[in-house]
């Protein structure tokens, strides 16, 4: 059986941090071409230098072309990551997580699962996030792509500790947490100016139970209180406000709100 070897070697590493993204690109392999089957050899040597070189298009159409011919062969697990990274950067987002939804539910036990979810989640990161940034979306479903980009993120986390995705699988993660707050909070606001007090006392709520260490959850707090008093319910409005200032204690407050 050849030798398994990273798929780190294939496909470009994507990094980022809080400020700044750089992307490394792959070494080469060590898989000797008298390994695999020439033609395949071939498309597959030509895929994984298209990608060293940034050309996913063909990159694309050289691991497509070995899915195809070569449906065997023992490299086509990594040709078929490899295109659905190629379509990724191609900007092919739905058949990016099509590629990778079906690796995993095909390779259950598979050396490469955890960049495999890591790609689901890539897959759908950038276009969850747009969505979520979309204020005037007002309904939770428009955030089904960043809640699934954040569920495959949090796989990687929770089943692969030693994979070298977990870091930027963590960064990404609380991009988007602090993302779904934002978007959440959004609908509260709109709640706000639609002068319904009942509704946008749920969603600040919900946020304050759920997303409570995000900067939304500050604004949430300061939503329910005020609608609580527009509903003259004060008691429950002055023990909000000496809340919000134990659980924030910068946050600015009337110093008689901050008595106990």
């Amino acid at each position: 059986m050849v030798k398994a070897f990273s798929l780190a070697c294939a496909i470009v590493l994507i990094c980022t941090s809080r400020t700044s993204s750089q992307t490394t690109l792959p070494l080469a392999t060590d898989v000797t071409p008298q390994h695999i089957a020439e033609p395949a050899s071939e498309a597959y040597s030509r895929g994984q230098n298209a990608i060293n070189l940034g050309h996913y298009t063909t990159a694309r159409e050289q691991f497509t072309t070995l899915i195809e011919n070569s449906p065997i062969d023992e490299r086509i697990s990594h040709a078929l990551l490899g295109s659905g990274y190629a379509h990724y950067r191609v900007g092919d987002i739905d058949s990016s997580i099509a590629i990778s939804s079906t690796f995993i539910e095909s390779h259950k036990n598979h050396s490469l699962l955890d960049y495999a979810f890591y790609l689901n989640g890539l897959a759908r990161y950038s276009a969850g996030i747009e969505q979520l940034q979309k204020h005037e979306l007002v309904s939770n479903n428009h955030n089904s792509l960043a809640r699934e980009a954040f569920e495959s993120f949090l796989h990687v986390v929770r089943h692969y500790p030693n994979s070298r995705y977990l870091d930027d699988s963590r960064i990404r993660m609380e991009t988007l947490f602090n993302n779904l707050a934002e978007h959440k909070l959004a609908l509260a606001k709109k709640a706000v100016e639609q002068n319904n007090d009942h509704d946008a006392i749920a969603r600040a709520e919900y946020i304050t139970k759920h997303y409570l260490r995000t900067h939304a959850a500050q604004e949430a707090y300061i939503i329910m209180i005020n609608a609580l008093e527009t509903q003259d319910k004060l008691t429950k409005a002055s023990a909000l406000h000496k809340l919000l200032a134990q659980i924030y204690p910068d946050y600015p407050l009337p110093d008689n709100e901050r008595d106990s």
